[in-house]
C-alpha cells in the first residue's frame, strides 16, 4: 500500500508523490514512489528529495535494510580484487 510524500524537484516546487518501497544503501536512503499527476514509478534520493506527509503511515512501507556487516569483513577488510599479487 503506498504512502504519500512531498517530493522535491531541482528547482525547488514541491509535488505530492506515493511512497512504494525504501532502500538503504552505502550513500543514503533511495525511495521508491511514482507522482499522481503521471503513473510512473522512480527512485529518489531521501532526505534531499522527499519530504514526509503529516499523518502517512510509513511503517506499512515496505523497507530494504542493508546486512549488517560481517565480523570478519570487519576484521579483515574490504577484499581485494581477483588477480592482485602482492
Amino acid at each position: 500500500m503506498p504512502v504519500p510524500v512531498r517530493v522535491v524537484l531541482p528547482d525547488g516546487q514541491e509535488l505530492t508523490a506515493r511512497l512504494w518501497a525504501r532502500r538503504e544503501t552505502p550513500r543514503g536512503w533511495l525511495y521508491d514512489g511514482d507522482v499522481q499527476a503521471a503513473e510512473y514509478r522512480v527512485w529518489v534520493r531521501a532526505p534531499e528529495h522527499v519530504r514526509p506527509v503529516d499523518g502517512a503511515p510509513y511503517d506499512v512501507v515496505p523497507t530494504e535494510r542493508l546486512p549488517p556487516p560481517s565480523a570478519v569483513r570487519e576484521v579483515l577488510g574490504p577484499r581485494r580484487p581477483s588477480g592482485w599479487v602482492l
